[in-house]
């Protein structure tokens, strides 16, 4: 029984590392652009410069995560499901998306929030580049995500 359960939690974080990988790809790329792209017309304030960025990149990337994790990390079956189906899900003990993609997104905003505080801090008190300070920040929060979807966003209450 212990090695089955140990079999499921590996597979899960691999998956759930692949799709975090995939997802920061996208918001690194996005965000390293419009650190420099938003340097001029933010060029009084570096932690409005560096929160818009933020913000635009984790919209994006956080669209793409819970697609993936919804449907592949965490199986929520319900993701795309109709209201019938959606139903019969509920009553045999499935992954409600309309509880679990609120949650996901409070996640998110609180990983946004670390994380940009993180860069600025990094950037304005040790002279960091932002986007190195990005990296080392959402790297440190990998675990705080992962945990936190685990037994909150994607926990199926049993």
């Amino acid at each position: 029984m212990a090695r089955g359960i140990k079999g499921k939690i590996s597979r899960r974080f691999i998956l759930f590392t692949c799709s975090s990988l995939v997802s920061t790809l996208l918001d690194q790329a996005i965000a390293w652009t419009l650190f420099d792209v938003l340097r001029k017309p933010f060029a009084n304030s570096d932690y409005a410069r560096i929160l818009v960025s933020s913000i635009v990149a984790r919209v994006c990337s956080v669209a793409l995560n819970y697609a993936i994790n919804s449907r592949l990390v965490f199986q929520d079956r319900q993701a795309g499901a109709s209201e019938g189906e959606i139903e019969q899900e509920e009553s045999e003990g499935g992954i409600p998306t309309k509880r679990s993609l609120p949650r996901f997104i409070a996640t998110a905003a609180l990983v946004l929030f670390l994380s940009s505080l993180g860069v600025f801090f990094l950037h304005t008190e040790f002279g960091v580049h932002e986007g190195i300070a990005k990296i080392c920040c959402d790297l440190a929060l990998f675990f705080l995500n992962y945990a936190l979807q685990r037994v909150w966003v994607f926990a199926d209450g049993r």
